[in-house]
């Protein structure tokens, strides 16, 4: 991603994890993977929002979402694993990115 929405520091705090561990290469892999989802779903490019255009402001709902996302990706880690949930069926991402969705013609 050009420049990210959720911040490596804000991603380690959601995650409840320290800075600075072994973790971070993995941390980076699914903030990376929540923002591409989250701007897949949007149909929009995140860019306007990103550090690439300083003082466009991140509407609320777009930032927790991408932090959803993430949470979901780091909990469950295989599709495999027991009573996960599918981040395409997490009804609260698709409430929080609704309103910032485009392209839903009839």
């Amino acid at each position: 991603m050009m420049g990210r929405i959720v911040s490596l520091a804000l991603a380690y705090k959601h995650l409840r994890l320290d800075e600075g561990n072994d973790e971070e290469e993995l941390v980076e892999s699914y903030l990376d993977a929540a923002e591409s989802h989250v701007q897949a779903y949007l149909r929009r490019p995140l860019a306007p929002w990103s550090a690439t255009a300083p003082g466009a402001q991140v509407p609320a709902a777009v930032r927790q979402a991408i932090l959803l996302a993430l949470g979901d990706l780091y909990e469950n880690r295989s599709a495999q694993a027991e009573g996960s949930r599918a981040l395409t069926e997490n009804r609260t991402l698709a409430n929080l990115l609704a309103p910032h969705r485009r392209g839903l013609g009839v």
